[in-house]
């Protein structure tokens, strides 16, 4: 079963440089451009969560998918505290550690 990614997309960058658009061009991502449009289900990427990504969290990413967002960090913080209150579960990618 392959895993949804769905991304909250505000467009307040250039289209031809935002990767959210070219996920979406070549359907790999379903984007919404605004919170009533986001189904409210499954794991949004958040900065700010303090639970890691872990493999537990499967069943729930297969069930609604993974919600990533493109948004000004300067809205980040009211977007990701609205995004829990929808009810979708918060959780931030491990710490990458360079090994060289």
């Amino acid at each position: 079963m392959s895993i949804k990614i769905k991304i909250l997309c505000f467009d307040q960058d250039d289209p031809k440089k935002c990767t959210a658009k070219r996920m979406e061009k070549f359907n790999l991502s379903q984007n919404y451009n605004s919170f009533r449009s986001l189904p409210s289900e499954g794991i949004v990427l958040d900065p700010f969560a303090d639970t890691i990504l872990s493999d537990s969290d499967r069943i729930l990413a297969d069930v609604g998918g993974i919600v990533g967002v493109d948004c000004s960090w300067n809205q980040a913080v009211f977007t990701f505290s609205k995004l829990k209150l929808m009810g979708l579960e918060p959780r931030k990618l491990p710490d990458v550690v360079p090994a060289n």
